[in-house]
Formats: structure tokens, sequence, C-alpha cells
């Protein structure tokens, strides 16, 4: 009974394994796309990384539910003894890609957060652009202003 549910546990794993490194590979674009300035990419990588998010929402809930079942059916509390009981191989391989799903999840976080700080660096050099532009206008504004007042104040007139 147990070893259908931990087949189970181990195919919503490698699904969320392989959603992940669809994740990495988004990522990576995003990078490319950040780089670039190429906003409209990015914002559809967002949109297409959040579908993978949402499915793989539905991957975790639906293995906390099947490992619920399990550790009901076999009588254990913890993940670690369900080795104990049964299913030796199939917790072994369990472990093996949670390992590499963990390794993943890692990997997403460094480039996410390499990302991150290009976006940070980004906005900066907009925000020095806009201010550049701004004293720009302001300056432009002053000078013109100042002509226009000045131009006919100062004409002499006999009397």
């Amino acid at each position: 009974v147990g070893m259908a549910h931990l087949a189970k546990l181990l195919k919503y794993s490698e699904e969320k394994l392989e959603k992940l490194k669809q994740i990495e590979n988004i990522t990576v674009q995003q990078k490319t796309a950040i780089d670039s300035r190429d906003f409209a990419a990015l914002n559809s990588l967002v949109e297409e990384k959040q579908k993978i998010i949402d499915y793989i929402d539905w991957c975790d809930s639906a293995f906390q539910e099947e490992l619920k079942k399990v550790k009901e059916r076999l009588g254990v509390k913890t993940f670690e003894e369900i080795g104990e009981v049964n299913g030796r191989d199939e917790k072994k391989a369990l472990a093996g890609i949670i390992g590499l799903i963990i390794e993943a999840i890692e990997k997403i976080q460094t480039l996410e957060k390499d990302n991150h700080q290009k976006l940070l660096a980004s906005m900066e050099q907009v925000r020095e652009k806009l201010k550049k532009v701004r004293n720009g206008q302001k300056s432009i504004a002053v000078y013109d202003s100042g002509i226009g007042i000045a131009s006919g104040s100062f004409v002499d007139k006999k009397k």
C-alpha cells in the first residue's frame, strides 16, 4: 500500500524538479532581458515563470497530501521513519530527488539575487538620467523666464 504512495511522492518530486529546471532557464533568460533592457520580454518571462510557480505550488500541495497518507498508513510521524518501516529504495530515490530540488532552488536563488542587483543598478541609472533631464529642464525654464523678464526692463528712456 505504501509503495504506490511513495511512487506518487517520487512522481510529484520529479515533476517539481523538472519545473524548477524550467524556472532556472527562464531566470537566465531574464538576465539577458535585463542586460539588454528589454522590459517587454522581461515582463513576459515573469508571467511565464508565475505559471510554473503556480504549478509547483500544486505539486507541493499534492506531495504534502500524499505524504500525510503515507505517514498515516505506515503509522509513522516523520519522513525519516518511512524507510525503517518499508520502501527503503523508494525513500532513498525520493531523498535523492529532494536533494536535487534543494540544489536547483539554491541555484535559482543565486540567479534571482544577481538579477535583482542588476535591476536595481538599472533603475539607479534611469533615476540618474531622469534627474539630469529634470535639472536640464529647470535650467532651461529659468533661462527662458529670465530672458522674458529682462528683455524690456533695462531700456533707458531720455527725459
